[in-house]
């Protein structure tokens, strides 16, 4: 009878793996603001954790927070460390490990140089400089693939790669258009600092947008967080939580 009894409520809550049947891990980074950080009260904060927070309740469970770093991901979900992952860009190569929700905006990359510098964005035109890019992202292999002739530096956080080009450290950055923009181009440290070159959004390299990641064969807990970021798109939630975070709409996939 217990067994049967536990198996209804892993039913009725969608829960998988050795969690609590109302409760769900959710991968987070621990210093990279506003998408995910550490508050000054030592709790889980920033967009990404307040959208979990949105859906979990959607979903009827609680969230748990994990500390969870990018080139982690996809063993942490596989060795049920964690149940999905929020804000990760959908790649083919990531689709190779895992599963992925419907994207909820798009994220398009570009290069950052300081204002007034004439840097011609190719690889012979990069072919010397040394460029920043974070590690164990799109960014990283679009640049390791097509610009091998640069000075490649990796970072493993946003924060210390956008000190470094400010400090002259670096000529030039590669990221995501919503990050660099919060958390450099829009604050005094990037004051003197502007986007080069084209917007980069070719899906083959930078994937089709930025989703929610889960354990590969994982279709009732996607399905559910399809459901449930539909639901908090249709009622206000999801922008109330964007205007907590950025000054700008993100643009819908």
């Amino acid at each position: 009878m217990l067994r049967a009894l536990i198996g209804l409520l892993l039913l009725a809550f969608g829960a998988i793996g050795p969690a609590a049947a109302n409760e769900l891990r959710v991968g987070l980074e621990t210093a990279a603001p506003p998408f995910a950080f550490i508050n000054n009260v030592g709790e889980f904060d920033g967009f990404n954790a307040d959208l979990s927070r949105a859906l979990c309740a959607r979903m009827g469970v609680t969230c748990t927070f994990v500390a969870s770093q990018i080139p982690e991901f996809a063993q942490k979900l596989q060795s049920r460390a964690v149940d999905f992952v929020p804000g990760l860009s959908i790649t083919e190569a990531r689709r190779g490990v895992a599963d992925f929700t419907r994207p909820f905006y798009i994220a398009p990359n570009r290069f950052i140089v300081r204002r007034g510098t004439h840097l011609e964005v190719s690889p012979a035109g990069l072919a010397g400089k040394i460029l920043g890019v974070r590690r164990g992202t799109v960014q990283d292999r679009f640049v390791t693939a097509g610009f091998g002739e640069a000075k490649i530096r990796r970072y493993s956080s946003l924060q210390e790669l956008f000190i470094d080009l400010a400090l002259g450290r670096l000529d030039t950055i590669l990221a995501e258009e919503v990050a660099s923009r919060v958390q450099f181009l829009d604050v005094e440290l990037g004051a003197d600092f502007e986007r080069t070159g084209p917007r980069l959004a070719d899906s083959a390299w930078f994937g089709d947008g930025i989703g929610i990641a889960v354990r590969k064969g994982d279709d009732r807990l996607r399905d559910a967080l399809d459901r449930a970021l539909q639901e908090i798109r249709e009622n206000g939630t999801f922008d109330a939580i964007r205007r907590r975070y950025f000054t700008f709409e993100l643009e819908a996939s």
